[in-house]
């Protein structure tokens, strides 16, 4: 992070970084991670795993590298991961989700 960056910026325009820490020696950034389907801000993550691609395209993102998945639940009933691809030496943050899985917890409940 250069030391010229304003304390406040956007990741992609989607989020919001802020400065929690003025120190000098090491500012710390943090942005509200929120549901990418509804941006409801209670979300709870699960057990990482990271999908090994040997560099053959075999992690399931498009990309050349290995896959690091953090997956989500959130209190709105919708699930998604958080991940970070990797390629020659570039990062790329994803978030995906499955979309019909989440049409199903967007449904209101039938009344018996």
């Amino acid at each position: 992070m250069s030391d010229h960056m304003d304390p406040t910026y956007t990741l992609a325009g989607l989020a919001e970084f802020t400065q929690l820490s003025p120190r000098e020696s090491s500012p710390q950034w943090a942005c509200l991670i929120t549901c990418p389907i509804c941006h409801f801000e209670y979300n709870h993550p699960k057990a990482a795993r990271t999908v090994r691609s040997d560099d053959n395209y075999d992690a399931d993102w498009g990309g050349r590298g290995d896959l690091q998945i953090l997956p989500f639940t959130s209190e709105c009933g919708h699930v998604w991961e958080l991940c970070i691809g990797f390629h020659k030496g570039n990062c790329f943050l994803i978030m995906r989700y499955d979309g019909l899985r989440n049409q199903l917890a967007d449904k209101e409940p039938e009344e018996p």
